[in-house]
C-alpha cells in the first residue's frame, strides 16, 4: 500500500518518514533543536495510517494542519496527474490519530 499526505509526495509502507516542520525564526534554528516532527506509520496488516503525536515546538508553529490523504492503488492516486479528491481529509492538532482507507 502506498499513500500520499498533502500534495504529491508518495510514501510506501517501507519508507514512511516523519513529517517535519522547520519553519522557525530566525532561519536555521532547527539546528539548535527549535523544530517539530510528526511521526507517521503505515500498518499493512491492519490497513491503518497512524499520524503520531507531534514532538517539539517553535514560535509561530501551525497548531492545526489539514491532511489530505490519498491511498494509492491501481489506477488511483498514481501517474502523472494529481488525484482530484483525496480519500480522507482530516484535521491534525498534534495528537495521535489513526486513519483507515
Amino acid at each position: 500500500m502506498t499513500f500520499m499526505v498533502s500534495g504529491t509526495t508518495r510514501y510506501s509502507q517501507d519508507r514512511v518518514p516523519s513529517l517535519s516542520s522547520y519553519f522557525s525564526q530566525p532561519p536555521h534554528d532547527y539546528e539548535k533543536g527549535v523544530y517539530s516532527t510528526i511521526p507517521i506509520h503505515w500498518d499493512e496488516a491492519a490497513h491503518t495510517l497512524t499520524v503520531g503525536e507531534r514532538k517539539g515546538s517553535f514560535p509561530g508553529i501551525q497548531e492545526t494542519r489539514t491532511l489530505r490523504i490519498v491511498f494509492v492503488g491501481e489506477g488511483h492516486g498514481s501517474g502523472i496527474g494529481l488525484t482530484a479528491e483525496p480519500d480522507k481529509i482530516v484535521q491534525y492538532s498534534g495528537k495521535q490519530i489513526t486513519i483507515t482507507p
